[in-house]
């Protein structure tokens, strides 16, 4: 489920007329169960770039991959070579 919410809620098709804050706050809040945090980052982590989806909220695109990297340390991960 937190593999379909992540790319869901990154999508800048399901903004609102083009604002990304209602999902991405919804998104940073479900990376705060620990039912999806680990599939959400594994997502986000390797089809996001650090700056985010273009024309999203900045502040909470950098909230939500400060969570993505921590999980990413966690776990060893890599950085996708791209």
């Amino acid at each position: 489920m937190g593999h379909g919410l992540a790319a869901f809620l990154s999508s800048k098709q399901t903004w609102p007329a083009g604002d990304s804050t209602l999902a991405l706050s919804t998104l940073s809040l479900a990376m705060d169960d620990s039912r999806f945090t680990q599939s959400i980052a594994s997502t986000l982590f390797l089809t996001q770039k650090p700056s985010g989806p273009d024309g999203c909220n900045k502040d909470l695109w950098n909230e939500i991959y400060a969570k993505v990297l921590a999980v990413a340390s966690d776990m060893g991960w890599e950085p996708p070579s791209k």
